[in-house]
């Protein structure tokens, strides 16, 4: 699809360049994957982690250190995100596949905790619902879901806000002009941002028992959603 691919441009683009455009365009980004971490509920001791959409690895460099013996599946459809991944973490506990978040296909019952960070805002509402169906049923019981993302305010004018709040903050950390613009032209052409609301009501409606908004700032939101242990 059209949409697809000029998306996976924009990030083969981005790619070596990552680390420090996502530390320009996102405030408060180190503290956002410290708590996701942070809050991954204490009695999971995980074997299989999927990481949906691993971008630069930043947060798979953490999750293979954290999570010792540990297999980690980072999944990005981005060629050039994944090798910028594998090189930076070079660890035997790595796996990588290379696809649409809407083409993965796992057993299940099959990992003890999913996490994502800045990525299924590229989802739109059907999708997503559709996506946090899968991960539930990819979960084994008492897994979790830990997710990091851009989300809508709740009403228009709290997000028109955020919108012009985050490129002032933005502006601050050093984001170029035409950085700024090239990011805001792939959000019109690719991003679909939901409330959060809504996306509680569909972690819950997809079998997730408990869920909470554990940090937000601004569009960015850390969800924590726990399968029961039967």
């Amino acid at each position: 699809m059209p949409d697809r691919e000029t998306s996976e441009r924009f990030y083969d683009q981005l790619a070596r360049r990552y680390d420090d455009a996502i530390l320009r365009c996102v405030p408060r980004y180190a503290e956002m994957l410290d708590t996701l971490l942070h809050y991954v509920p204490d009695h999971i001791r995980p074997t299989r982690i999927l990481e949906l959409g691993c971008g630069g690895g930043n947060l798979t460099e953490q999750l293979v250190a954290r999570f010792e013996g540990a297999e980690v599946h980072a999944v990005d459809f981005s060629a050039e995100m994944l090798e910028r991944t594998s090189d930076r973490v070079r660890s035997d506990r790595l796996r990588t596949t290379r696809s649409d978040f809407r083409d993965l296909d796992f057993e299940e019952r099959s990992f003890d905790l999913v996490v994502s960070t800045i990525a299924l805002h590229h989802l739109g509402d059907e999708a997503k619902q559709d996506l946090f169906a899968e991960v539930h049923r990819w979960l084994r019981p008492g897994g979790a879901f830990c997710y990091s993302d851009q989300f809508a305010g709740d009403t228009a004018a709290t997000y028109a806000k955020h919108m012009a709040t985050w490129e002032r903050e933005a502006e601050a950390l050093g984001v170029t002009t035409e950085e700024w613009a090239a990011w805001m032209q792939h959000q019109r052409d690719h991003d679909h941002h939901a409330p959060l609301r809504a996306q509680v009501q569909w972690l819950e409606d997809s079998g997730f028992d408990s869920v909470d908004c554990v940090w937000r700032h601004l569009l960015w939101t850390v969800v924590i959603a726990e399968r029961d242990a039967d």
